[in-house]
């Protein structure tokens, strides 16, 4: 039913939503609005128009060719003033413009050596720390064990004044080294002295080589100065290659340079810098000609008077550093050296050691006399002052779920055989109290190969070869199960085994060439005095 006061009107549907709330009873069509609501007098209101943005022409884009050179961090402002070109029923209330005629945005600032530090980063060895995760619970002097040894050494780090900055330490295999290099370390690491130190080893890819050598060491140095961090940032960052040069530019770029910068621009006071340096196990580095060529960049390089360096190197009396210390070699006259084996006497180190370990396993085996004074002395004595041989009996006898007091026995019983004490300088690299008994004999055996056991048992004297290749047999059984879980540590026991085996022939048929040659000699001699 139509009033006298309304009038039907056409509704179109309505194009756009209403972005501040439709007005009171009223409806948008199209650019108008159209209200209900009537004035006294019963006219219909006066429609308010929208109308839309003004727009401004655009100007023709010129030619490729003629486009203006700009700064592109400047943003050039348009001569026009149209923001929403084209755009229509919208509204904008407490809309505010300012005309800027030179905006210019500066992007983030980009810390350019942070690059550098991450690059050499990428470049170490972590598991060459001495306190890295590889090489955690590695070994160091028991408590009240080599004493005079430790004491020294330390005399000689902080001996600051001491003609000899660099300080050699040959021994045998398992005469303790790096024993005393990780406890060295730890206490230059307590007093705030150690600038670095670096643990090779034959049988982790990160630290068999020299590759990683240099990085690591200035990286220590740079992560205990920030002066220096950054200035050798800057130098890798500028020559990032310089990982791939010999070792010899490493030093003098990352560490002697940098060095030697800083105390002349910035007053850096060597005399408050951490100083010591330690290189562990330098023998199983690949290459003996790698060998000679860090000692010869050593020299050249960290030995110069005007820097700090004291720098201690722990390995086995090889080639490569009998060489470097005899007449003609490169430390030869600037190295103080230390004969581990002939200056000092593990046997009462030994004792102790042993006897403090038996007394800490008396609880569980029930017994506080479940061993005796004479059982030590013999362990001692099969050990031949090797003290890593006291270190694998007692690992074995303390071994979980076995019997202190049996295992004792059965490492007594072996040591009394005839000839084995003629094998004890070399008889700790071999597990030779493995049993099918242990179980845990296949992590034992995984563990030894992951150490390098395999390895140091191959660079002993071939006559010991002969013992370990007739173990084959007994290691048959042992390798069982082990076979299935993990093929390739079976597969390089082995090999070696096999190895050893050829080796022995080999030494067996020359002894037996020289047998036969004295016998042909002698039964000359006798024909001849004869005649």
């Amino acid at each position: 039913m139509r009033t006298r006061n309304t009038r039907r009107k056409r509704r179109y549907p309505r194009p756009y939503p209403d972005p501040w709330g439709s007005r009171r009873g009223g409806r948008q069509v199209h650019d108008v609005w159209i209200t209900n609501e009537r004035a006294e007098s019963g006219a219909e209101q006066m429609v308010e128009p929208m109308l839309p943005a003004p727009v401004e022409p655009t100007l023709p884009a010129p030619p490729i060719g003629q486009l203006p050179l700009t700064n592109p961090n400047t943003v050039d402002p348009s001569p026009s003033q149209s923001f929403f070109e084209g755009a229509q029923h919208f509204r904008m209330r407490d809309f505010q413009y300012f005309n800027a005629n030179h905006v210019t945005v500066n992007p983030p600032p980009v810390f350019e050596p942070f690059h550098g530090w991450m690059l050499l980063i990428e470049n170490i060895s972590p598991n060459a720390l001495h306190n890295s995760y590889a090489r955690y619970d590695a070994p160091k002097c028991d408590e009240g064990t080599r004493v005079e040894a430790i004491g020294e050494l330390m005399d000689w780090i902080e001996d600051r004044d001491g003609p000899q900055r660099l300080l050699c330490m040959t021994g045998a295999a398992g005469s303790g080294k790096s024993s005393l290099q990780q406890t060295i370390a730890e206490r230059c690491a307590e007093s705030g002295i150690l600038g670095s130190a670096y643990c090779f080893s034959s049988t982790d890819p990160t630290r068999n080589t020299t590759s990683t050598f240099v990085p690591t060491i200035a990286f220590q140095l740079g992560s205990r100065n920030p002066d220096l961090k950054q200035a050798i940032s800057t130098v890798v960052r500028e020559d990032p290659v310089i990982f791939k040069k010999s070792l010899q530019t490493q030093m003098n770029g990352l560490l002697v340079r940098p060095l030697k910068r800083l105390q002349k621009y910035t007053g850096l006071d060597l005399a408050t810098f951490p100083y010591a340096v330690l290189i562990d196990s330098l023998d199983e580095c690949e290459g003996e000609d790698r060998q000679i060529e860090l000692f010869t960049a050593i020299r050249d390089c960290l030995l110069t008077s005007d820097l700090p360096f004291r720098i201690f190197i722990a390995s086995r009396p090889e080639w490569a550093i009998r060489t470097a210390l005899e007449p003609g070699g490169p430390l030869h006259g600037v190295a103080y050296h230390i004969l581990l084996s002939d200056q000092y006497d593990a046997t009462g180190d030994m004792c102790r050691y042993l006897q403090r370990r038996f007394e800490q396993l008396s609880v569980r085996a029930g017994n506080p006399h479940w061993f005796t004074k004479r059982d030590i002395e013999t362990l001692v004595e099969s050990g031949s002052g090797q003290f890593i041989y006291a270190a694998t009996v007692y690992r074995y006898i303390s071994a979980r779920r076995a019997s202190p007091a049996e295992r004792l026995k059965i490492v007594l019983t072996w040591t009394s055989h005839e000839g084995q004490k003629a094998l004890a300088d070399a008889a700790y690299l071999l597990p030779i109290f493995w049993t099918t008994e242990s179980a845990s004999i296949d992590d034992e055996i995984i563990n030894f190969s992951q150490n390098g056991g395999w390895q140091k048992i191959d660079s002993v004297h071939v006559q010991y070869k002969a013992h370990y290749s007739s173990l084959s047999n007994k290691f048959g059984p042992l390798t069982k199960g082990l076979k299935k879980r993990n093929p390739a540590v079976v597969a390089v026991m082995s090999t070696f085994f096999n190895k050893w085996s050829r080796e022995y022939e080999q030494k067996k048929k020359f002894l037996q060439s020289q047998q036969d040659f004295e016998e042909r000699r002698l039964v000359i001699s006798r024909r001849v005095a004869m005649v």
